[in-house]
Formats: structure tokens, sequence, C-alpha cells
């Protein structure tokens, strides 16, 4: 029995695990003082991305990155070049959640319309009747009287 086999040599500088997706999708990272930090992604696999900023992040800083369509993900910085950046995500993401980055829209754009509002009544006020409100007046005098006296009682 014969088996054919292809063998292919890997690169030995590339750790990545997983098929990247180029994204170009804009994202918020944040540190451990949530700070945020406008960045770019430009590519994305199960297991991290890699994105551009004009801040620099040192390796092993802890982030947590947003990325629409994605949600928010906890991920390690592992190496910059320049305004390069590479992280590795705490936990890894679902290949659906890889597809969905950059789809979605954080901000949605839609026009809205004024419709005419005499359709609809001016609410209407309702004042309590005289003789509640002379009760209510007098209760809260009775009431500040009350906390007057105990204040001066405390005192003497």
């Amino acid at each position: 029995m014969t088996i054919v086999a292809r063998l292919f040599v890997a690169d030995p500088e590339e750790r990545r695990f997983s098929q990247r997706r180029r994204v170009g999708a804009d994202a918020t990272l944040r540190t451990a003082k949530a700070v945020p930090h406008d960045v770019v992604v430009q590519d994305l696999s199960t297991t991290g991305c890699r994105f551009t900023s004009d801040d620099a992040f040192s390796d092993g800083t802890r982030v947590s990155i947003g990325i629409a369509g994605v949600g928010v993900h906890r991920a390690q910085i592992l190496r910059r070049d320049g305004r390069l950046h590479g992280c590795e995500f705490v936990h890894a993401l679902t290949p659906a959640q890889v597809e969905m980055a950059g789809h979605a829209q954080t901000v949605h754009r839609d026009v809205f319309v004024m419709h005419d509002a005499s359709g609809f009544p001016e609410p209407s006020v309702g004042h309590y009747p005289g003789t509640m409100r002379v009760g209510i007046a007098l209760g809260g005098a009775v009431v500040a009287w009350a906390a007057v006296g105990l204040a001066a009682a405390a005192i003497l």
C-alpha cells in the first residue's frame, strides 16, 4: 500500500496556528488603565490579530480590543514593528466571529423624520384638590417643627 503525502516546511519565524483574514476595520483597544486607543485591525484569525496604531504598545501588554461584529476580547501584545502590532487572544474566536469582523456597523446612519404631532393631544397636568394641598403644607410644617424640637433637645 502506498501513501502519497506532501510535506510543507513552515517559516520558523511564523508562529501563527490559524489562517488570517484581511479585515481593515476600525477598532478600540484599551489597556489596563481603560484608556481607549483607536486602532485599525489589518488582519484577524481565531487566535489573534494584527493592527496599526499611532500609539506604541510594548510586548507583553495586556489589552482588550473591541472589533465591530466580533465584540470585545482580551489579548496580549506579542510583537511590534513601528506602528504595526501583533496580539494573541486570551480565548480564541470562533470562525463565525472572524467571518463577521468588519461587517457590523457600530454607528447606524438613518433618516429621522419628524411626524406631525397634531394627532397627539397635549398631556393634561392635574392639580391636587385645595384641601389636600393645605394638608400637605400643614403636615410639612409639623414635621419641620418636630425636627427643630428634636435638634434643640439633643443640644440641651
